[in-house]
C-alpha cells in the first residue's frame, strides 16, 4: 500500500505526461530498456548462457510466462483504477521464472507484445516487482540496465529501483544511489523506488536529497520514500530489528523531515508531519523543544500541534 501511494503521487507530479502511465506520448512505443544480446558486460555473459540453457531444459516455464500476457490484457481492460493489479500472477510462477522474466524484461518490446500502453506498463512493472521479491543477485545487471537505459516510464523505473534495492547488498545499493544521483529527469521515479531499501546509507542519501533539492514536488517524493525507509513499524520486524540499524536510520530521517517542517510551506509541512509520525523517532520531541523558544507564534503553534500528534501517535500505543 505504501508503495502504491508513492507511485500515485509520483504519476500526478509529471506534468505533460499521461496520468495513467506517467510517460510522454513520444515515449509510448519505446523499445526494451536493455537487450541481452547487445550487452557485453562480463557479468551478463553467464546470465545469457543460463537463460539459453533453461530454454532447452524447461521450455514450459517460458511458455507459462508468455501465456500471462492474455491475463494482463484482460485485467487491464477490466481495471477500475489507474493500473491493473497483476503482480500476483508473476509472483505465483516462483523462482524458476526468474531467468525467463529477466529475458523478457531485457528483450521484449511493446509493439511485439501487441499490448496497449497501459497493459504494457503493468506487465513490465509486475515482472520487475516479482523479480525484486526473489532477491536473486543474478537480477543485478538487467535491473541496472533498465535504470540506466532508455526507459522513461515512471512506474517501471520505480519498480526497477525498488527491485534493485531489495538485493540489499553493498554493491547493489551503491550502484542504485549512483544512478539516482545522475538520473536527471528520471530522478523522482528512481527516488520513489528507494522506499523499500531500509538502510542508514539510503536514509542519508534521501535526507541530503530532500534538503538540497529546490523542487517542491521532488521534496514530496523524497519525503514519501524517506518515511518508508525509516518507518517505525517496518523496523520492528525481526529481520530489520536484528540488523540494529533502525535507530540510526530513523534519527537521520527525523532530523531531515523536521528541517522541512520548520522551513517549508503549508503543503510541505503537512507532508513532513505525516512522515514524522510514520518514522516516530524520540529525537523529534527534542527537536521541537529546542526549536520552540526562538520561533514566531505561527510556527510555535505548529510545533505544539506536532508535539500533540506525536504524543497521541497510534505507533506509540502498546
Amino acid at each position: 500500500m505504501k508503495r502504491k501511494l508513492i507511485i500515485v503521487s509520483l504519476i500526478s507530479i509529471f506534468a505533460g505526461t499521461s496520468l495513467l502511465t506517467g510517460i510522454k506520448p513520444s515515449m509510448a512505443q519505446s523499445g526494451p530498456s536493455a537487450d541481452l544480446a547487445e550487452i557485453d558486460r562480463p557479468e551478463l555473459v553467464p546470465l545469457k548462457a543460463q537463460i539459453e540453457r533453461l530454454r532447452v531444459e524447461n521450455p514450459m516455464i517460458f511458455v507459462r510466462l508468455d501465456e500471462l500476457k492474455a491475463s494482463v490484457i484482460r485485467a487491464d481492460r477490466n481495471k477500475r483504477g489507474r493500473l491493473a493489479p497483476v503482480s500476483g500472477l508473476f509472483k505465483a510462477l516462483g523462482p524458476e521464472a526468474l531467468l525467463p522474466m529477466l529475458s523478457a524484461i531485457a528483450t521484449e518490446s511493446p509493439i511485439a507484445s501487441g499490448m496497449r500502453l497501459s497493459a504494457w506498463t503493468v506487465y513490465r512493472a509486475a515482472m520487475i516487482e516479482a523479480v525484486g521479491d526473489l532477491r536473486d543477485p543474478r537480477a543485478f545487471g538487467v535491473l541496472q540496465a533498465v535504470l540506466k537505459g532508455n526507459e522513461h516510464n515512471v512506474v517501471v523505473l520505480s519498480a526497477a529501483s525498488e527491485a534493485l534495492g531489495k538485493l540489499d547488498d553493498d554493491a547493489s545499493i551503491a550502484a542504485l544511489l549512483e544512478i539516482a544521483t545522475r538520473a536527471g529527469s528520471k530522478q523522482d521515479a528512481i527516488i520513489a523506488g528507494l522506499a523499500s531499501a531500509r538502510r542508514p546509507d539510503v536514509a542519508t542519501f534521501l535526507a541530503q536529497h530532500l534538503l538540497q533539492t529546490t523542487n517542491p514536488d521532488s521534496k514530496i517524493v523524497a519525503m514519501g520514500a524517506l518515511s518508508s525507509v525509516a518507518n517505525s513499524w517496518a523496523w520492528q520486524t525481526t529481520r530489520l530489528a536484528n540488523s540494529q540499524q533502525g535507530d540510526r536510520t530513523r534519527q537521520i530521517a527525523a532530523e531531515a523531515l523536521f528541517a522541512i517542517f520548520v522551513s517549508g510551506d503549508a503543503r510541505l509541512r503537512a507532508e513532513a508531519t505525516r512522515a514524522l509520525l510514520l518514522v516516530d523517532h524520540p529525537s523529534t520531541a527534542l527537536l521541537i523543544a529546542d526549536a520552540r523558544p526562538s520561533t514566531d507564534r505561527e510556527l510555535a503553534d505548529a510545533l505544539d500541534g506536532l508535539n500533540t500528534r506525536l504524543a497521541n501517535n497510534p505507533l506509540n500505543r502498546k
